[in-house]
């Protein structure tokens, strides 16, 4: 039985320097959880905006991040009693997990918005906190595929990339990523 591609995201990059000095990104944003936005549509209150910037593709991280930075900026709270301990370059950390929304802009292949310009899919997950992501990309003056200064806000790890097919061509710049359609109803582990 054959994948059931129905969404596409392609990144071409302004070089392939960029592509092998930041690695395979793509353009996101993060939003507040779905039950804070009913929340304050009923309370007649203003929605946060999005933040937007990329996410890095990381096929050996399990899960999501966010930046510690810009949970802040949505005023994501941690989930209680939930946090991971890690350890790395940095040395050890524990990390918080927080409840929010991954936005990725998407082409539509197939079904009825198929070839319509401003699809995006709205995900919403669990994504531990770390620190630094967003200042460590700023400080070493990396760009985004476009040209303009990056802004790394997060790691979509492999519990996202189960349902893609990825083509990083580091021989011309570019990665694309083919989203299968059981992205939207993935079964419980």
């Amino acid at each position: 039985m054959g994948a059931n591609f129905i969404f596409r995201i392609f990144q071409r990059y302004v070089s392939q320097d960029e592509l092998r000095a930041v690695g395979p990104i793509i353009p996101a944003a993060w939003w507040i959880p779905q039950e804070r936005e009913e929340q304050l549509r009923r309370a007649n209150l203003p929605l946060p905006p999005m933040v937007q910037g990329h996410v890095l593709l990381d096929t050996g991280a399990p899960g999501m991040t966010i930046d510690e930075d810009i949970a802040r900026e949505l005023k994501l709270k941690p989930i209680e009693g939930r946090t991971l301990e890690t350890h790395g370059i940095g040395g050890r950390a524990n990390l918080p997990l927080y409840n929010a929304r991954l936005v990725l802009p998407v082409e539509v292949l197939k079904g009825p918005h198929a070839g319509q310009p401003g699809v995006a899919m709205r995900i919403p997950l669990d994504a531990w906190g770390m620190s630094g992501m967003l200042a460590a990309h700023q400080e070493w003056k990396h760009k985004a595929p476009d040209g303009s200064p990056l802004r790394v806000i997060g790691i979509i790890g492999r519990l996202f990339l189960q349902f893609t097919k990825i083509t990083y061509n580091g021989l011309d710049g570019t990665v694309e990523i083919l989203i299968d359609e059981s992205s939207q109803h993935p079964k419980p582990t």
